[in-house]
C-alpha cells in the first residue's frame, strides 16, 4: 500500500467516525469512547491482576483507560480529527505498515467486567477495527470489582472461575449460576477438564460445546475445541 491509499483509508475511516458521532448525538448518547477511569470512580475495586499477553477479540475493546484521547475517536474507535493533524499522519503511517507488514506490537489495556479499555495503542485498535480484524494481542491488567449482589458481578466471578482453564474470552455467561451447566474434574495428570454441558449462548441459541483444558485434550486435533487456544477450531452442535 502506498501513502495515497493510506490517506484514502483515513478519509473513509473519518467519515465512519463522523457518521457515528452524529448518530450518537441525535440519540442523546455520548459520541465518544467510554473512559475506564470515569467508570471506576464510584466502583469498589477488589484487586488488579496482571494477565500477561492475551489475544483480545476486537469487539470487546470498547474504550480507553484515560480521557486523554477522548476527542480523537468516535465511540466506534474511528478517527474524528482532520487529515492535516499529526494524529492523522500517524494513523496513515500505521495503516500502510499494517497492510505491508502487519501490526505485531501488543497494546496495553485494562479488562473490567469482560470489556477492554486501551491505555496504549488506540490507533492500532482503530486501524484494525477499520479493516474488520478479529483480534489483537495485548498486555492486560484485570480490574476485579468487589463481589456483590449485582447479577453482572456474579456472572463475572463465575467467568473468572473458568478463565484459568480457558485463557481467553470466548465463553461468556448470560445469567448467574450458569456454571451449574458445567462439571469440572481433575485428570490423572492434574489438568482440569470441563465436561460438556449445554448452555444458552449470547445469541440466544442453545448449543453444546466440548471444551478441554490445555494439553489435557483427548479429542483428535482436527476436531479439538479447546477454549484455552484461540487459534484452535471450535465445533458446536445444536441441541
Amino acid at each position: 500500500m502506498n501513502r495515497a491509499d493510506g490517506i484514502d483509508c483515513y478519509q473513509k475511516a473519518l467519515r465512519q467516525g463522523q457518521r457515528d458521532y452524529r448518530e450518537k448525538m441525535n440519540a442523546g448518547q455520548s459520541p465518544f469512547l467510554p473512559v475506564l477511569d470515569d467508570i471506576l470512580q464510584n466502583v469498589p475495586v477488589e484487586n488488579q491482576i496482571p494477565l500477561g499477553q492475551v489475544e483480545i477479540p476486537l469487539e470487546l475493546l470498547v474504550g480507553t483507560k484515560t480521557s486523554g484521547r477522548t476527542a480523537a475517536f468516535a465511540s466506534n474507535f474511528m478517527p474524528l480529527l482532520g487529515l492535516k493533524t499529526e494524529f492523522a499522519t500517524k494513523w496513515v503511517n500505521l495503516c500502510v505498515s499494517h497492510v505491508d507488514e502487519g501490526i505485531r506490537d501488543p497494546i496495553t489495556c485494562y479488562e473490567y467486567m469482560g470489556r477492554f479499555y486501551v491505555q496504549e495503542g488506540n490507533k492500532r485498535v482503530s486501524v484494525l477495527k477499520y479493516f474488520d480484524a478479529s483480534s489483537i494481542t495485548g498486555n492486560v491488567t484485570r480490574v476485579v470489582p468487589q463481589y456483590s449482589d449485582d447479577p453482572a458481578v456474579q456472572m463475572y466471578y463465575e467467568f473468572r472461575h473458568f478463565y484459568p482453564g480457558m485463557q481467553n474470552y470466548l465463553l461468556t455467561f448470560t445469567k448467574p449460576a450458569c456454571k451449574k451447566y458445567w462439571a469440572r474434574r481433575w485428570t490423572k495428570s492434574g489438568l482440569a477438564r470441563i465436561e460438556p454441558r449445554s448452555y444458552r449462548c449470547t445469541t440466544g441459541s442453545r448449543r453444546r460445546f466440548w471444551p478441554t483444558a490445555a494439553h489435557g485434550c483427548s479429542v483428535p486435533s482436527a476436531t479439538c475445541c479447546c477454549f484455552c487456544c484461540a487459534s484452535t477450531p471450535r465445533r458446536s452442535w445444536p441441541i
